[in-house]
């Protein structure tokens, strides 16, 4: 199957495309717009909205061609698959359609085959006879970075920001009074995959980077990267339960944290989070994968081979952050502090970056070695952030008319 790495033996989610954390710039941004007092625009109403008239919406045959106009009248709708005039009546999303129109040319659904691929979605089951010896720390699984970032909405989190709990209240209360352009422009810079959760796993992912945050104004949890997902986390976990049903010989790891720190524990993890909140939510987790969760008690991911993890049905494995808060100790996860999660060089600095990578892998038979003895899941993330400068260059050429030509 495909990963992330040039050979075993890493456990490494990515995305080269990633641009990792985003939370200091999206939050500048997201305060500037409430400092200057700047409300969330209306929805346009104008005849004639960045050069193009309302009527000849009906004109364009695809999602981004009608949507390249970031914040013009023009929506797509999902139900017809046609691109309206915002508020008109003939557009079944404004009419209280099953789904909500798209807005954004970056939220338009990746173009996916009609098919899955023919050998990975079940690369594990026909490769049985090969590596149903082996145990699963044995193997390199492909994953990916902040698995559920194809589907934000416009809302920053409870969560949002690593640095203030009090900040992401504010922009949580306050989203609306921020423009939804900048939202959007910080959406664009917190998305790392454009695959759906069931895509991904067709295409051979079995690790999922899964990140979450109670939402007290909406009483759910929620994915989020800086900005919450559209729909509650567990509704992508029903999604993986349903492609695990379809795919008896599969196993997935998934990584439960809210962003990607293994150590934090309490609220330093989930900020204005009781603990009564985190096991109900454990419940319910546990529930949607009744008779599919690894028991740690009795299958041991450094010693049973995968052929009895198949056999016992014992398929989906958890690691789980806050372990003992979020869990209550359950032998249904294993602590988030054994994953041994390695973060790459960033990408402004590509020479010293390929020589990480490169020591990295040289290094990794004798690192998972080492990790195995422990449980420890030897995690390379090659998803790798932006530098600062550069997504300030970004927002200056996204909002400044006037940007340097130096800028672009």
């Amino acid at each position: 199957p495909y990963t992330c790495t040039p050979r075993p033996p890493v456990l490494a989610p990515c995305n080269p495309s990633s641009v990792g954390s985003i939370s200091t710039m999206a939050s500048k941004l997201a305060l500037a717009s409430l400092a200057l007092g700047v409300l969330a625009a209306s929805e346009p109403q104008a005849t004639d909205v960045h050069g193009r008239q309302l009527d000849s919406c009906s004109e364009y045959s695809d999602c981004v061609s009608c949507l390249s106009d970031g914040g013009s009248s023009c929506r797509f709708c999902p139900n017809d698959n046609e691109c309206h005039a915002y508020g008109s009546l003939f557009d079944p999303c404004s009419s209280g359609g099953d789904k909500p129109y798209y807005r954004f040319d970056d939220t338009c659904p990746t173009p996916t085959p009609d098919t899955a691929p023919e050998f990975l979605p079940d690369w594990m089951g026909n490769l049985k006879g090969v590596i149903g010896d082996l145990t699963l720390l044995d193997l390199s699984l492909p994953g990916t970075h902040d698995t559920l970032t194809y589907d934000l909405s416009l809302t920053p989190s409870d969560g949002c920001d690593d640095d203030s709990d009090v900040l992401s209240k504010i922009l949580n209360e306050f989203a609306s009074v921020i423009p939804d352009v900048i939202e959007d422009f910080i959406r664009l810079n917190a998305q790392t995959q454009g695959l759906s959760i069931t895509d991904q796993l067709n295409n051979g992912v079995r690790f999922i980077d899964f990140r979450t945050m109670y939402e007290s104004k909406l009483d759910s949890w929620y994915a989020l990267h800086f900005l919450q997902s559209n729909q509650p986390s567990l509704t992508y976990l029903q999604e993986v339960r349903t492609w695990m049903d379809a795919h008896p010989d599969e196993i997935v790891v998934m990584w439960v944290s809210r962003h990607g720190n293994q150590a934090a524990t309490g609220t330093d993890q989930y900020p204005s989070t009781d603990a009564d909140k985190k096991t109900a939510y454990w419940a319910d987790m546990l529930t949607v994968f009744d008779g599919m969760v690894a028991d740690h008690s009795t299958t041991f991911v450094n010693e049973t081979s995968i052929s009895t993890m198949i056999e016992r049905n014992h398929r989906v494995v958890f690691y789980a952050t806050d372990y003992v808060e979020f869990t209550g100790s359950s032998n249904f996860a294993l602590d988030g502090k054994l994953v041994d999660n390695q973060l790459g060089s960033s990408v402004d600095e590509e020479e010293s970056a390929i020589a990480s990578e490169r020591a990295a892998f040289q290094g990794s038979a004798a690192t998972k070695a080492s990790d195995k003895k422990e449980r420890k899941l030897f995690l390379r993330s090659m998803a790798t952030s932006s530098p600062g400068w550069q997504v300030e260059a970004m927002a200056d050429i996204t909002f400044n008319p006037l940007h340097s030509d130096d800028v672009a």
